[in-house]
């Protein structure tokens, strides 16, 4: 009898001060969803990785973690690179792997527009 490998997903909807999040299992077994924010004064992504997401890797323990690419990046923002960077090693820290989905923005527009 062959045993179905599980893996364990963190999706991820970055915004600057709060995140959006799903864990899920197979892609039909979700597992938790929400939403961290982090509103002190100081530096939000250090706050966001230390208090709100390094937990939930911790609880969950993903395989894999997603994140969205934004549809526009119109300038280099290097708090997002900064932000992004911090995941990327809290991440490996927990022995996941990261995948950034780079979706096509004519796509993304073809979609929304009715």
């Amino acid at each position: 009898m062959r045993s179905k490998s599980l893996t364990r997903v963190l999706a991820l909807d970055l915004h600057p001060r709060r995140f959006g999040y799903v864990v899920f299992e197979s892609l039909d077994r979700l597992l938790d969803w929400g939403v961290c924010s982090y509103r002190r004064k100081g530096n939000a992504a250090d706050g966001l990785i230390r208090r709100r997401l390094k937990p939930l890797l911790e609880l969950w323990r993903p395989s894999v973690v997603v994140l969205r690419e934004p549809l526009r990046i119109r300038t280099l923002n290097p708090q997002r690179n900064r932000l992004l960077k911090q995941i990327m090693k809290a991440a490996k820290d927990q022995r996941a792997r990261v995948q950034i989905l780079r979706a096509a923005y004519r796509a993304s527009r073809e979609t929304h527009e009715l």
